[in-house]
């Protein structure tokens, strides 16, 4: 069972799970889904997600997820935000998501530190599995 925090307020929200995302949402949960909730308690199946491509070797892999990424992680869940650490290729991350209190946006803070000297060039990719609406039936070709 994943692992879950629920991330919102009056008007906006954001489940996070140890898979990193769960679903987005405006307004209504049901109604005004941005991105697809998979509703499979087993399975953490993310619709969004963060990956980190090292230009310099070719390689990348998910910086919030077990997905394309054998790395251990610890996640902190607090009050009102979910924290991704990880240490990958002498890169040190930190994901940070939190849902401001009066605004209607989720917010992620990614930082990068080098643990080594050398150069290094990056390029970071986010995905969502966007559904803009109740049902992927009823959005699915419209997007």
């Amino acid at each position: 069972m994943p692992w879950i925090n629920v991330l919102s307020n009056s008007r906006f929200g954001c489940i996070t799970t140890d898979n990193f995302g769960g679903f987005i949402w405006n307004e209504n949960s049901r109604l005004n889904r941005i991105s697809k909730w998979n509703n499979e308690p087993t399975n953490d199946l993310p619709s969004e997600m963060l990956y980190i491509k090292d230009c310099d070797k070719n390689k990348y892999w998910s910086m919030v997820s077990r997905i394309a990424n054998d790395m251990a992680y610890v996640i902190k869940y607090g009050y009102g935000y979910s924290e991704y650490i990880q240490v990958c290729d002498d890169i040190l991350q930190n994901v940070t998501v939190y849902v401001p209190e009066k605004e209607a946006c989720k917010n992620i803070i990614i930082s990068l530190k080098n643990l080594n000297n050398n150069k290094r060039n990056f390029k970071l990719y986010y995905y969502m599995d966007a559904i803009l609406g109740e049902d992927v039936l009823k959005t699915e070709g419209n997007i």
